[in-house]
């Protein structure tokens, strides 16, 4: 039955497309195919394969997916191209809304205003294989996100490309057992940005030539109020020194430039396996949410990072620019003229509650990669480069396990 729907469906698509992919230029706006594929998106029952064609298709405006259980499949992300340039209303690509058990892969979203696949409140979600991307010069113009997901459960994102965006390639909000594997997100703000969520497998991703490859933040105002519980391992997260040309209005403007990895108020982090090089402001960064400089009115958030182990990583190269003033005044003051930030940068942030003991950051096996705790709070009066508070290890984190993927073995 999968099988016959699917034939069918491909060559109801192919008879209003054409078969092919166009010429370089030769995109053209066909509102009759869109209506069509999306009164079969409207249509489809539990179990549906719609296949796309090969092709490069202009759309004027977003496709809705409410329909849960059912595959949108492209002939390829360099074959089956959905262009968002000449949108004439809403700001996304493919949306999805309240749906369960949706797996899309094998095509390109271009040029789509805001997000090019948004996903909310929907849960066991398969994004595989798409191209996500601007395709001009990197500018504030550009949509902020690649992929957006928020408040979802159950979530693979695996072998897909994002490009261009000018907040993050792919973004996870407010969500929950989650594993993103084998990306590659470049030419972004941030290549991969996790927010407020929890149980986050992050792994065999490469993140390079972004304006930071990879973040996880706690962030205040917001229903989920922890980033707590995540896995980050065998990733090359290198060479992440584009300029930030995020818009002026999204905390993502402060992020700066040359920044590897990054946790924000992040807890029960682990960070572990990595190749991190060549990111020229710091190879990893743990800090406080005061850190922004941005105010905030939430007495539910806890600011500060908590229980972080960083082992068995290797660092080389970078912290020889900071993109942020402070970063790189301090680099000189300390570091001397052409020296360099160390490759772990903590803040140092505390609450009154807190000592460097109870903030429990782990940092050990390392090869010999360097560490600074830089006293933001104190103005550099505390700062020290002594590694051996930190000294310490803490319990490994569970996998996430999803029904559709496969566990992966470990040796940490």
């Amino acid at each position: 039955m999968r099988a016959s729907l699917a034939v069918v469906m491909t060559l109801g698509l192919a008879v209003l497309a054409g078969c092919g992919r166009a010429p370089v230029g030769a995109a053209v706006t066909h509102d009759e195919f869109q209506a069509q594929l999306q009164m079969r998106l409207n249509m489809a029952p539990a179990g549906a394969v719609i296949q796309l064609p090969a092709g490069h298709f202009s759309f004027a405006q977003p496709l809705l997916i409410h329909r849960s259980g059912i595959t949108l499949r492209g002939a390829g992300a360099e074959q089956t191209v959905l262009s968002f340039r000449h949108q004439r209303s809403g700001e996304d690509g493919l949306v999805l809304t309240d749906v369960t058990g949706v797996t899309l892969e094998g095509f390109a979203i271009e040029d789509a205003k805001m997000v090019g696949v948004k996903a909310t409140h929907s849960s066991n979600l398969i994004l595989r294989g798409l191209r996500i991307e601007w395709t001009t010069r990197a500018s504030t113009r550009h949509g902020w996100f690649g992929a957006h997901l928020l408040h979802c459960t159950g979530l693979m994102v695996e072998k897909n490309l994002t490009l261009g965006a000018a907040v993050a390639g792919v973004f996870i909000d407010q969500s929950h057992d989650v594993v993103l594997r084998e990306n590659r997100s470049e030419f972004n703000v941030t290549g991969i940005q996790v927010v407020n969520s929890s149980g986050v497998d992050i792994y065999r991703n490469v993140v390079s030539n972004n304006s930071a490859g990879m973040s996880l933040l706690g962030l205040p105002e917001r229903p989920e109020k922890l980033m707590h519980r995540a896995r980050v391992f065998d990733n090359r997260i290198y060479g992440n020194n584009t300029d930030n040309f995020a818009p002026a209005e999204h905390l993502a403007a402060v992020v700066p430039a040359g920044t590897g990895f990054m946790a924000t108020a992040a807890k029960d982090v682990e960070f572990f396996g990595n190749h991190v090089a060549d990111n020229r402001g710091a190879n990893a960064l743990v800090v406080s949410y005061l850190a922004s400089g941005k105010p905030y009115d939430d007495p539910l958030f806890d600011p500060y990072p908590q229980r972080l182990w960083i082992h068995h990583n290797r660092f080389s190269g970078g912290g020889n620019h900071p993109g942020k003033y402070d970063l790189q005044l301090m680099r000189v003051l300390k570091f001397g003229l052409h020296g360099a930030l160390p490759d772990i940068v903590w803040d140092g942030s505390l609450s009154p509650e807190q000592s460097p003991e109870t903030v429990q950051l782990c940092i050990r096996d390392n090869g010999d990669a360097d560490f600074v705790n830089v006293d933001y709070d104190g103005r550099l009066r505390d700062f020290s480069r002594d590694l051996s508070p930190h000294d310490c290890e803490l319990p490994s984190l569970a996998p996430v396990l999803l029904a559709w993927a496969e566990p992966v073995s470990v040796q940490q």
